[in-house]
């Protein structure tokens, strides 16, 4: 299984609260090795707002889409914001997990 780690922090408040980009990295990273899944890419969006999908590292994911198998994020609003944007990418995955929300589409 490949994996593709997005992360995303919009305010320095969030990287003091324990969303740093290293701390989610760090999380989504062990998760694969417990799973014995590689890593494809990270994509981090750092100080972009997860209410608007215009952000480099999403849409870089969202090309590169046919070469990894599962979304990891640590929790859902990292990936969207909005629930408008969130359904649309919902229905373009096939896989994607959120590691500290009981959420799961397979």
């Amino acid at each position: 299984m490949k994996a593709a780690l997005y992360v995303r922090v919009s305010t320095e408040e969030q990287a003091k609260e324990g969303f740093s980009i290293p701390a989610q990295l760090g999380r989504l990273e062990a998760y694969c090795k417990s799973k014995g899944w590689r890593i494809y890419d990270e994509y981090i969006d750092d100080g972009y707002t997860g209410r608007e999908k215009e952000r480099p590292a999403y849409a870089e994911m969202m090309q590169d889409i046919e070469y990894w198998d599962v979304l990891l994020t640590l929790k859902i609003d990292r990936v969207h914001r909005n629930l408008r944007n969130f359904l649309e990418m919902f229905d373009t995955l096939q896989v994607i997990i959120s590691i500290s929300q009981p959420f799961t589409r397979t």
